[in-house]
């Protein structure tokens, strides 16, 4: 019982292909009837030419746009340095870090160093 009650649940690969493929090849003729025109070439032209002048062209401009190309290299310019300052700071940041970090590790055997030098010196 188990047995049927798992096969029912599995799916068979032999019919999700056949499936597959009958789906592909109706969207294939769906595209193939699109594309099929009854359109005269000459008529679509003359359609063209008729309605072309009743066309019109919108350009938006955007205010954040830049207005002249001075403009538009002093914005990328400005950005790349922007980004490289950001990550000099984080460098020096980080070096700053390592460097209290290591004074921090040899400040004993600075120290060290210092009382041997005093006790050579005298």
């Amino acid at each position: 019982e188990e047995e049927s009650d798992n096969e029912e649940n599995f799916i068979d690969l032999n019919v999700l292909k056949a499936q597959t493929y009958r789906s592909d090849m109706n969207e294939t003729a769906k595209h193939e009837e699109i594309l099929q025109s009854t359109t005269d070439a000459a008529e679509w032209n003359l359609e063209v030419e008729r309605v072309l002048p009743h066309l019109k062209v919108a350009v938006r401009t955007d205010n954040k746009v830049c207005k002249n190309r001075f403009q538009c290299v002093h914005m990328v310019i400005k950005g790349y340095l922007d980004k490289l300052h950001n990550e000099i700071s984080r460098t020096l940041e980080k070096i700053n870090s390592r460097e209290k970090y290591i004074n921090n590790q040899l400040e004993h055997l600075v120290q060290e160093y210092c009382s041997a030098q005093a006790l050579l010196s005298e």
